[in-house]
């Protein structure tokens, strides 16, 4: 059996495919076109979906920031923009290109934004997904077989040593290779998995590249991407423990991170004028969305998690009150000692504060109401009623004020 794994390997060469071309559709008897058939499918769904945010101003926005960092493929990218917590964004080999809000929620200016947007344009730019897609199915193909070859002479092996019992040593020794082969084809799976996770990084590694500098040929300041990877250095921290290094499909954050400073210093040597974040400019088209989007992006995290997401918001800038009285949510939901008071610290910390939701006058009635301080209650209750006149509560919250009388 020496024979059959460097020929099984040999199979596993694929050939780099060239970069995407403005306008690119593959041709129908590809197997790039299967593809974009299967992923145009998913992409229809999304015309109807709940999930994606229809918001005309904040379309209008973050498609002039992706044109602006990748004009040679604005026409032929489709950006959405949906509901979910996570830390994240993906671009498909057909165009489509999804931004979640919890990505967006956690990013403190316009450089930012193009940092993941160049970064994602580098994945399609690239053509990775077709170059990934076509290596995994030769790999599994090459898999498929080893098994089956392996797996055969393994069998072979373990059924002439039971026929030799007669003779100990050959037994022996036939049973051995059998474990010797099975060992192999372990080997050889292995092998394969940890070196398609080794391309994987490469490609992240490319397309990091490829979005910094796109970056600095559209005016923004590169160091931001170095922010970016410096979050998830923060979260992953909180998420231990992690695989080890060779076992991970992305390159480590705090590695993206040192290359971004690294890439940002040679940049900045070089073009000395690139530099601007648009932080104002971002943080105004956020605003509408930011209380819903924290409410999304609090949904199945830890204590910590929600903590950093809370600190997150301070360190963009976002409104104390706001910041505030999620908090306050934050604290009443994990209900552990000591968190009553700390949530009716930060409701009275958000009422007095800029940016604070009408809710939190509503919710820091309650709690004062709970303490028995009742005329401070009352007070709060007609402070929600006059922040939200049109509250579907209303009646109920006019009905504790007279309680409260």
């Amino acid at each position: 059996m020496a024979w059959s794994l460097p020929l099984l390997l040999a199979g596993c060469v694929s050939q780099p495919v060239d970069d995407a071309q403005q306008r690119h559709r593959p041709a129908h008897d590809t197997d790039e076109a299967g593809l974009w058939q299967m992923l145009e499918r998913e992409e229809y769904k999304l015309h109807t979906s709940t999930a994606v945010i229809r918001d005309e101003a904040l379309q209008d926005y973050l498609e002039s920031v992706l044109c602006r960092v990748a004009p040679a493929y604005c026409g032929d990218i489709r950006l959405y923009v949906l509901r979910g917590p996570h830390f994240d964004a993906a671009m498909a080999p057909n165009g489509m290109l999804l931004l979640f809000s919890g990505l967006l929620v956690r990013l403190e200016n316009e450089a930012q934004v193009a940092a993941i947007l160049g970064h994602e344009v580098g994945h399609y730019a690239k053509r990775h997904s077709l170059e990934q897609w076509r290596r995994l199915r030769v790999r599994l193909a090459a898999m498929e077989t080893a098994s089956t070859v392996m797996s055969a002479g393994a069998d072979l092996a373990i059924a002439v040593g039971t026929a030799a019992r007669g003779s100990a040593t050959a037994g022996r020794v036939l049973r051995n290779a059998a474990r010797a082969q099975m060992a192999l084809h372990y080997s050889f799976v292995l092998a394969t998995f940890v070196e398609q996770l080794a391309y994987s990084r490469e490609q992240e590694r490319e397309a990091d590249e490829y979005g910094v500098s796109q970056m600095v040929a559209a005016g923004y300041n590169p160091g931001a991407a170095a922010a970016v990877w410096d979050h998830l250095v923060q979260v992953e921290v909180l998420t231990e423990p992690r695989p080890p290094r060779f076992l991970r499909s992305h390159p480590l954050p705090e590695d993206r991170k040192q290359r971004a400073l690294s890439q940002a210093a040679k940049n900045r040597a070089t073009v000395p004028q690139t530099g601007r974040d648009y932080r104002d400019r971002f943080l105004a088209h956020m605003a509408p969305f930011r209380d819903s989007w924290l409410r999304v992006a609090r949904q199945g995290l830890d204590p910590d998690l929600q903590a950093l997401l809370m600190a997150r918001q301070r360190q963009i800038g976002a409104p104390e009150g706001l910041v505030s009285f999620h908090e306050a949510s934050m604290y009443r939901v994990r209900n552990g000692k000591g968190d009553a008071a700390r949530a009716m610290e930060a409701l009275s910390r958000a009422v007095r504060s800029d940016g604070c939701p009408a809710e939190a006058f509503r919710d820091y009635g309650f709690a004062l109401w709970d303490d028995m301080r009742t005329a401070e209650a009352r007070r709060a209750f007609e402070d929600y009623l006059a922040a939200a006149p049109g509250a579907g509560d209303r009646a109920m919250v006019a009905s504790y004020v007279a309680e409260l009388q």
